[in-house]
């Protein structure tokens, strides 16, 4: 039942209303993970796709040779799904992947992560349709959100709270107004302070975890709608990790997003690390996550149980339960 509702999805633009995602593909997947039944996934669909437009035209074609040259531009989504169908149908989703993920990961906040959160899923499904649709999210979102500085500041720290609460002081601050994520994101990296931002981090193994903790800890503290996209995109980023081969410059890349994602959220401080629970009852919060009508409490807890599995940190139990009891 998922593939064919996935199928069916593919028909749908991947934005609506004020520019809203599309969120569908996604849930459908997360729900079906969460042990979701068919008649489950089919009322989720029919509900949806209420509020869904169909796909608009592309202005041209994507050139092979020069896929790139479009990144970033929404109105070439609909090409660029029918570039990667092509290429997937032709060499295959490692190839493909491998192929085109280095010149995606510069744009992993466009969209207020919405292009690597979808694509993620979508690779995770194995349908074909949604792996196109997935990927195109992703590449005509894609822009990024600022080159880093040449030299780069040296390291700070490699603990995300110690580098967040610097994030607090005056030279960050941003204009409370807006609704837009992406436009929020945009508009701090802009600050002439964020130069140096990049250059914060300093980058190692278990660097991506600390970052997925951290965001964990800050959604349980604040339950920050903002913040639930830097979890679920940091479990997006571990998810890709397999097809990445550099993924210091990926988490470097995912760390400018974060940071700009912390400034556009406007929550009020740094989040203290939270008490952990010792016996985690999922069974509750699974139960929460598919009988809900939001898309964003279904991949919220679907994503933290995913990373709670592979970390063991507690804290994205914590999460999930908080947003599985608003």
């Amino acid at each position: 039942m998922l593939n064919q509702l996935l199928t069916r999805s593919a028909q749908y633009a991947p934005n609506f209303g004020p520019g809203l995602a599309n969120h569908l593909p996604m849930a459908l997947i997360a729900l079906a993970r969460l042990g979701a039944s068919d008649a489950r996934l089919e009322a989720y669909f029919d509900a949806y796709t209420k509020q869904l437009s169909p796909l608009d035209a592309s202005p041209g074609a994507i050139d092979p040779e020069f896929w790139q040259r479009e990144l970033g531009q929404r109105q070439y989504y609909t090409a660029y799904r029918d570039y990667f169908a092509a290429q997937l149908a032709a060499d295959g989703v490692d190839a493909v992947v491998r192929r085109h993920i280095h010149d995606l990961l510069p744009g992993i906040g466009g969209a207020a992560f919405h292009g690597v959160i979808r694509a993620e899923y979508a690779l995770a499904s194995g349908n074909p349709d949604e792996m196109a649709c997935g990927l195109a999210y992703w590449a005509s979102n894609a822009g990024k959100l600022a080159d880093w500085p040449v030299p780069m500041a040296p390291p700070q720290s490699d603990d995300p709270f110690t580098l967040v609460s610097r994030l607090f002081a005056p030279e960050f601050a941003l204009d409370p107004a807006g609704f837009m994520i992406s436009a929020k994101m945009r508009e701090a990296v802009r600050l002439p302070a964020f130069a140096e931002v990049v250059g914060w981090l300093e980058v190692g193994p278990a660097t991506l975890q600390k970052l997925a903790a951290y965001a964990a800890e800050c959604y349980v503290a604040t339950g920050d709608f903002t913040v639930l996209h830097l979890v679920t995109s940091a479990h997006a980023l571990r998810g890709l990790a397999g097809w990445i081969d550099d993924m210091d410059t990926a988490v470097r890349w995912y760390w400018q997003a974060y940071a700009a994602g912390v400034l556009a959220s406007g929550i009020s401080g740094p989040a203290p690390h939270v008490a952990l629970p010792e016996k985690p009852d999922w069974a509750p919060i699974i139960a929460a996550g598919i009988a809900a009508d939001d898309e964003h409490v279904i991949k919220l807890i679907d994503a933290c149980r995913e990373d709670d599995s592979a970390y063991g940190d507690g804290a994205h139990v914590l999460a999930a339960r908080r947003v599985a009891q608003r």
